[in-house]
């Protein structure tokens, strides 16, 4: 029987940023992952969802560090996977002994040393992958994304944001949450004509281009305005017009609404109605990004995704 997931990370809270890189890597390659912090929806049983997920799951890749190996939750974790007989996979992100349980299931395991930086061995990690449980198809991927995520509907759905609360610069509206900088944020992604709508994929030298082109003072937003928009705003995962997305509301009544567009990989398409990921014109490395990530558990600034893949792109203008 198939699986729900190709693979479930095992990981300290600790190291959350790590995991939802490998996820963001393992995803973009067309792997179906299960994260705990953004696949146990409220309210849910956390060991039953545990359990549930480790059954549902092809093999487990585990991030190992120094809070890994002292944590309690975790050896349940690989307790359960060496149960199930299901392939374990050992990440190590430090240099640090097994000890415990951690040895006893993992010792005679083999493993692959990403430390001092683990983002660098992720090519490691997805041929390991590939060995452990064979090549996911993206185009398998897609399909299943397009039969489990919602639908774009056809019908012409009514803006999100009230007629009284836009205005409009180069034909493109945008609305004035009151934010301390006086950034403005535009109501549609690029590429979109209703807030609903995806809109573009756009590498982040592309979406910079993109933006450009919307006339003078449309630009990207830095990683500090959109970490601005989360301070300042009460964000809600919610739905509108039949579609998943994060809803930004001001103090001052205004609001937008970025659609859960997922990504994009050369024609394929993944994680639509489950994630968000928009582009910052702020750069982390010369290599990766700043992009604001989000799903139905989190919202927060991420930076694991290359410059060379397709996001989507919310455009700012200064008041």
């Amino acid at each position: 029987m198939e699986k729900r997931y190709d693979v479930f990370i095992s990981y300290s809270s600790d190291d959350q940023k790590i995991a939802e890189g490998i996820c963001g890597y393992l995803e973009h390659m067309g792997y179906r992952c299960f994260v705990a912090y953004r696949d146990i929806p409220r309210g849910v049983v956390w060991a039953a969802a545990i359990t549930d997920a480790i059954d549902d799951s092809a093999m487990m890749v585990v991030v190992f560090s120094n809070a890994f190996n002292i944590s309690p939750q975790t050896d349940r974790e690989i307790e359960l996977a060496s149960e199930n007989q299901m392939p374990i996979l050992t990440y190590r992100i430090a240099d640090d002994k097994m000890t415990g349980a951690k040895k006893y299931y993992l010792k005679n395991l083999n493993w692959i040393d990403a430390f001092p930086n683990p983002e660098n061995y992720f090519g490691q990690l997805l041929d390991s992958v590939v060995k452990l449980i064979g090549e996911r198809r993206k185009d398998e991927e897609t399909a299943e994304r397009k039969q489990d995520g919602p639908k774009q509907r056809t019908k012409t759905p009514q803006s999100s944001q009230s007629k009284k609360s836009t205005n409009s610069f180069n034909g493109h509206e945008y609305v004035d949450l009151g934010l301390p900088s006086g950034t403005l944020w535009a109501t549609c992604n690029v590429g979109a004509s209703k807030p609903e709508d995806f809109g573009d994929y756009l590498t982040w030298d592309k979406g910079k281009t993109a933006v450009a082109k919307w006339g003078d003072g449309w630009r990207m937003p830095t990683k500090e305005e959109c970490e601005e928009l989360q301070q300042y705003t009460r964000n809600t995962w919610t739905e509108k017009n039949g579609m998943n997305g994060r809803l930004f509301t001001a103090k001052n009544g205004n609001s937008i609404f970025l659609p859960a567009a997922g990504f994009r990989w050369g024609s394929g398409h993944g994680r639509a109605g489950f994630d968000g990921r928009y582009w910052s014109s702020s750069l982390y490395t010369d290599v990766y990004a700043w992009y604001l990530h989000f799903s139905s558990g989190n919202c927060e600034m991420s930076h694991y995704i290359t410059r060379y893949d397709d996001h989507s792109v919310r455009a700012v203008r200064e008041k």
